[in-house]
């Protein structure tokens, strides 16, 4: 990232390759999020943080959407949980498409 102190705006300058999920839910118990833990881990991930009620997920993108999308849907079925992507999409929906 790059900050302009003239305009107070940070520009992103690369990225890691790696896909943000945000999930938000209503609780999570300690086995539950150790499963969660050796899942994401098995897919290449990591669980970046979690407290009362939001868990943060970082896949690789070469894990793929589809799966990516598979697994964090079925997960926020079990959990009753809403999720959405952290780092793939602008403030207006539109996808930023830097895994292109």
């Amino acid at each position: 990232m790059q900050y302009d102190q003239a305009t107070a705006t940070i520009q992103v300058v690369s990225r890691s390759g790696n896909v943000c999920v945000q999930m938000y839910h209503r609780g999570i118990s300690t086995a539950a999020l150790a499963q969660i833990e050796g899942q994401v881990k098995h897919a290449g991930g990591s669980v970046d943080g979690c407290d009362s009620h939001m868990l943060v997920l970082t896949f690789p993108v070469t894990a793929g959407f589809s799966s990516i999308e598979s697994y964090v849907q079925a997960l926020s079925v079990a959990l009753v949980a809403e999720w959405m992507f952290g780092n793939v999409y602008d403030p207006s929906g539109e996808p930023l498409g830097w895994w292109t």
